[in-house]
């Protein structure tokens, strides 16, 4: 406990009736104050007083003297203190002890924190006036490991805690805020934010101190998430509370504890980014894909699965794939999943679609598991592509001489990948109108009406290879003229 935050009442009236005491015993004698005069004011104040020999023996008690140390007066008299299990020391505690009027009481129920001022009297004796202090000490003693335990625990917690006083000044940080805005602590404290923060920050600066300034004013902790900017330039954000604190001389401390956030809001951005490519892939991919739960209920179909199935999202959630393959595949797809579920490889298996108002449709399923950040499984993908036509199953249109131009091949490959009309013409350098001149003259010669059709076709015909993602058109079917 030191003097700055030890607290104590005022003792202005304990030291105005003890000088009273003194004035009102009447003219002092050659040894000191009236005995006679003292005992007659001592007896009605509200606080232990009394009379001592030179033998430190009681020789007159008041009665809030014999109420404190809980004996009659009879029993006192004569008596020293240790005589009825008392005793008197200077105190221990280092703060009080620098005042010799500062004494510890043991044997009234533990140790008692007493303000002694003694006189001499003119009879040889010594007058005595006690205050017992106790309660005040013991709390500035609790309040002052209590703030030890805060200190301790702040400084070693992994937030960035601040005080401010009124005018902005910093009056104390953790070891954390230094860290995490990168200030370095000499001759930290007294600055202001305005200090720490880049010429081309100052705004920022303006608002932080406006936040602060409502904060006390109001004395409401507010929450909040804030852009920063460090002492080199840099960004962060970080989330956090501010709230006002009463400090000792009767004005407030703004105090802070912010978290940096900056790094799991950039894998946020990176995630909810990496999810709209995933949407984008999955909504416009050439190839059909349904994204099942784990039992096999319908979740998504893209735009091409639902082309292929003849069906719409609305009409087919909720339902097990298994419902649209002929029956005898059922099991299959149950097969796939289980192998996935296990942690084995699952090879892709031919299914037979049952096609809305119209004939079945054979196609290649493949699965792919597609696990949550914990590693959990989480849902399917079927991937139906179309089935690969062999060399002596494949028509007349699929003689050697069929070729693609380079254009024509490069324009293939960025639909079956699922890119829009607009996004293929951004990659070629070519008008919109331009590329959907050439899908117009490719599903013609495909003998096509869709672009999930031209893509199935081309796949069957070979001119996309379809076993690898995204799907290549192989060199041997591009044409080696200089024709784009």
């Amino acid at each position: 406990m030191t003097a700055d935050n030890l607290w104590l009442p005022d003792l202005s009236a304990f030291f105005a009736l003890a000088a009273d005491a003194l004035v009102c015993a009447g003219p002092a004698g050659e040894g000191g104050a009236s005995a006679t005069g003292f005992r007659e004011h001592a007896t009605a104040v509200p606080f232990p007083a009394g009379v001592v020999d030179q033998d430190r023996r009681i020789v007159w008690a008041n009665p809030s003297a014999c109420a404190y140390l809980n004996v009659d007066a009879e029993t006192l008299e004569g008596s020293k203190l240790t005589d009825i299990g008392v005793r008197v020391a200077r105190a221990t505690d280092p703060f009080l002890r620098a005042s010799p009027e500062w004494v510890d009481v043991v044997g009234l129920g533990g140790v008692r924190h007493v303000l002694l001022r003694r006189m001499p009297l003119d009879d040889g004796t010594h007058g005595m006036l006690a205050l017992d202090l106790s309660g005040v000490v013991n709390a500035a003693l609790n309040l002052d490991e209590a703030e030890t335990r805060f200190r301790s625990f702040m400084e070693h917690a992994p937030v960035a805690a601040v005080l401010k006083d009124e005018a902005g000044r910093y009056v104390w940080a953790n070891p954390t805020y230094f860290d995490t805005y990168r200030i370095p602590p000499d001759n930290f404290l007294g600055t202001t934010v305005e200090d720490h923060l880049p010429l081309q920050a100052r705004e920022q600066a303006r608002m932080i101190e406006l936040a602060d300034r409502q904060v006390l004013e109001q004395g409401k902790p507010a929450r909040a998430t804030r852009k920063f900017t460090r002492p080199d330039g840099s960004t962060g954000t970080d989330v956090g509370w501010r709230f006002a604190l009463p400090a000792g001389d009767g004005t407030k401390l703004l105090g802070e504890v912010f978290l940096d956030i900056t790094e799991s809001t950039s894998v946020k951005a990176r995630l909810n980014a990496a999810e709209a490519r995933y949407r984008d892939l999955f909504g416009h991919c050439g190839v059909a894909m349904v994204a099942t739960q784990l039992n096999g209920a319908v979740d998504q179909l893209n735009s091409s699965a639902e082309q292929l199935l003849r069906r719409s999202l609305a009409t087919a959630r909720g339902k097990l794939l298994e419902n649209f393959l002929a029956p005898e595949f059922g099991a299959t797809l149950a097969r796939q999943r289980a192998a996935l579920l296990a942690g084995r490889r699952c090879p892709p298996a031919n299914v037979t679609v049952l096609v809305a108002n119209s004939d079945p449709r054979t196609v290649q399923s493949s699965i792919v598991l597609i696990r949550d950040w914990r590693g959990e499984p989480d849902h399917f993908v079927h991937v139906l592509s179309p089935l690969q036509v062999q060399p002596h199953e494949r028509g007349e249109d699929d003689r050697p001489s069929f070729l693609l131009t380079r254009g024509q091949a490069r324009i293939l490959e960025l639909v079956s990948a699922g890119l829009t009309d607009t996004a293929v013409a951004q990659c070629l350098r070519l008008t919109r109108d331009g590329v959907t001149h050439h899908l117009r003259r490719l599903s013609a010669l495909l003998n096509t009406n869709t672009r999930t059709e031209l893509v199935m076709r081309a796949v069957n015909l070979g001119l996309l290879d379809g076993s690898q993602w995204p799907p290549v058109v192989p060199s041997h079917r591009v044409s080696r003229s200089r024709q784009p």
